[in-house]
């Protein structure tokens, strides 16, 4: 089976193997004299699978990723040990939050002290260099000047309005690239390919103003495995110094995730550079896209309150590498739920046909297409691109539900429970679009509502920390599904094993995603659709012939 590649990595050298095994009796010893809490009166400890001694649940966590089910494990602790629940990862205890009012009285109520980030050793101090907003501390004045400024220039409702043209570009280029396949209508069509060249394409002339123009670019692969290098010592027992934090203490010549994230960090400085030069002389000769987030940085004298051109450049690139894998993984999801429910395609383009019949959806159709935005949230509740959260830190100690999470806890926003909990969403494991039926509202409106019951799901997250791209994520989405299933019906392979399982083969870039080897291929609805097609691309690359004359990113 094809296998994608995956944030989880648990490799390491006998080397460092031995020095971790001759240092965990110290850090343990260190770890249990650090965090002796006091329980409050009346109050309990939150409740915890069993471990084992010195390494808690590590090898159950280590165990269920390998097997692609750490969402399950997941789940199947929120049900036995309810909406708190400790997991412990070595020296880490890791709070995951499995519960929609545990979520805003958490993450929401307290965001000015559920904030911050954990001090990730490899990934934000060494790959990063504490230039990536994602992984920030709160307290951190780098990360309010990014948030502020990627709010401004990037995600604001204006901003994610004025990248319309690109997705209307881009989509229309998928679509061609589809159809002009000499694989095209056939099983051996490499869908995932010409998605991901459209999804990094959008988001690299949002960021650096230059398209991606093929399947094969350097730059998808480069990008990837950047952000892959960035991401995946985030995740628990992923990186051995974030388990064990003391092995930090260790000589350079001994510590070589060091070594390694410094020199990941400078191969992507290098590359930012070469880009953003080209994107200087874009803007010498007046060609820069007015909505290129870096060429605004480089024309605003205060570089829109960022440090330096460099962090100008190398916050552009881990803004393309979040958006494109997460639009990656939403779409993939929608087409895996189109493959596995044939009857809520035929809906969907019966309503499509109904409004557009002779033309390509946009974004403005939204408003006359309300089950394609039951979609849309179904999409984002069944498969949650980020399904088991980014962890906050908690600043102080704090209380639900009579349960005590200390100060300096790990909360992890378990989406994949809290969507899939059969007491929130009846029947939560099939895709039911119309259980949303009667609710206009935006990611926006739904997130800000007094009653987490009501809300639609946690796909962008919560608190201070939540995603603040819903915005573009939302026109980006509408545009590109609408558009797919406007012009193909999503149809199994031949010999296709259908229903997909329930409780495996989610072999894909994140917890919860399945793979590039889903069994699904796209025929052309009819030939009409042909036509049409050829016209809106040869009208987009009209539109956007400067812009493709200035190579690829």
């Amino acid at each position: 089976m094809s296998r994608t590649p995956s944030f989880l990595d648990f490799s390491f050298s006998p080397t460092t193997l031995l020095l971790c095994v001759s240092c965990i009796a110290v850090a343990v010893f260190i770890h249990t004299k650090r965090n002796t809490k006091t329980l409050k009166s009346g109050l309990r400890w939150a409740p915890s699978p069993p471990g084992y001694p010195v390494v808690g649940n590590l090898p159950d966590i280590v165990k269920a990723a390998k097997a692609d089910r750490m969402h399950l494990q997941m789940q199947t602790w929120a049900k036995e040990y309810g909406p708190v629940v400790k997991v412990s990862a070595g020296t880490i205890d890791q709070y995951f939050i499995n519960e929609d009012t545990a979520v805003k009285e958490l993450l929401d109520k307290h965001s000015s002290t559920t904030s911050d980030r954990p001090r990730w050793i490899y990934s934000n101090e060494y790959v990063c260099d504490q230039k990536n907003v994602l992984l920030l501390s709160a307290s951190h004045p780098r990360w309010k000047n990014q948030r502020k400024m990627i709010n401004a220039m990037v995600t604001s409702p204006a901003a994610a309005d004025s990248a319309l043209p690109l997705n209307n570009f881009e989509t229309a280029r998928f679509l061609h690239a589809v159809i002009t396949d000499p694989l095209a209508n056939t099983a051996e069509q490499n869908v995932w390919a010409k998605l991901k060249r459209y999804q990094y394409s959008l988001f690299a002339l949002q960021t650096f103003g230059f398209p991606i123009n093929n399947e094969d670019s350097p730059s998808i692969h480069y990008i990837f495995w950047s952000v892959f290098e960035s991401i995946k010592g985030t995740l628990p027992g992923a990186k051995i110094v974030e388990t064990f934090p003391i092995f930090e203490r260790l000589p350079m010549a001994l510590k070589p995730w060091a070594r390694a994230g410094r020199a990941a960090h400078e191969r992507d400085l290098a590359w930012c550079r070469e880009r953003m030069q080209r994107c200087k002389d874009a803007i010498a000769k007046g060609t820069a896209l007015p909505y290129c987030t870096l060429a605004r940085l480089l024309q605003d004298p205060k570089l829109g309150g960022l440090d330096s051109e460099d962090e100008a450049a190398y916050i552009n690139l881990e803004l393309i590498g979040a958006a494109a894998d997460t639009s990656m993984m939403t779409m993939w999801g929608f087409l895996e739920a189109m493959l596995s429910y044939p009857a809520v395609q035929k809906k969907a383009q019966e309503e499509i046909d109904a409004n557009v019949p002779d033309r390509l959806p946009v974004w403005e159709d939204l408003e006359d297409m309300p089950y394609l935005r039951c979609i849309m949230k179904e999409v984002w509740r069944w498969r949650p691109p980020v399904a088991l959260g980014h962890p906050h830190v908690a600043q102080e100690d704090l209380e639900y539900k009579g349960i005590q999470i200390p100060k300096g806890a790990f909360l992890h926003l378990n989406a994949w429970a809290i969507h899939h909990d059969e007491n929130r969403h009846k029947d939560p494991d099939a895709f039911i679009p119309e259980r949303y039926e009667g609710d206009e509202r935006s990611s926006q409106q739904s997130i800000n509502l007094a009653d987490p019951t009501q809300r639609d799901h946690f796909a962008f997250g919560a608190g201070r920390r939540i995603c603040p791209g819903y915005h573009v994520a939302e026109r980006s989405f509408f545009v590109g599904f609408s558009r797919l299933l406007w012009a193909f019906d999503i149809k199994p392979k031949p010999n296709a094993m259908l229903p997909l399982p329930r409780d495996s083969g989610f072999n894909g870039i994140m917890p919860g995603s399945r793979g590039k080897d889903l069994p699904f291929m796209l025929v052309l609805r009819d030939e009409s659709k042909r036509s049409v097609i050829e016209q809106e691309y040869q009208q987009e690359m009209a539109n956007f012939d400067v812009v493709l004359g200035m190579g690829d990113l």
